[in-house]
């Protein structure tokens, strides 16, 4: 399955987003990071998740600022996610299985 030919087509639309900074402490140690996440209901990625899950996949967006997990899937495609100079996020041309 060529997962490029299914997705290309989302490369450079824009995904609206919501920002917030999370605070953690660990003991005396405390931390602050941003996190980035799509507002529910995004057309876009809407019209991915469908596209996904017509070819038996899901989906996970991976954003230029956000943590990532290791674990692997053959049944997911990861979207990466960057934010232009605009400051607006975009889909990038990058997806691979994981």
């Amino acid at each position: 399955m060529d997962i490029a030919e299914i997705f290309n087509s989302y490369a450079g639309k824009e995904i609206q987003v919501e920002k917030r900074y999370v605070f953690l402490s660990f003991g005396k140690r405390s931390y602050t990071y941003g996190e980035v996440k799509p507002v529910k209901n995004d057309p876009v990625l809407k019209a991915m998740q469908r596209a996904a899950r017509e070819k038996g996949l899901t989906l996970r967006l991976w954003f230029s600022e956000s943590s990532r997990s290791c674990d692997y899937r053959q049944d997911r495609v990861n979207v990466h996610v960057t934010m232009g100079e605009d400051g607006k996020y975009r889909v990038s041309d990058r997806f691979m299985l994981g």
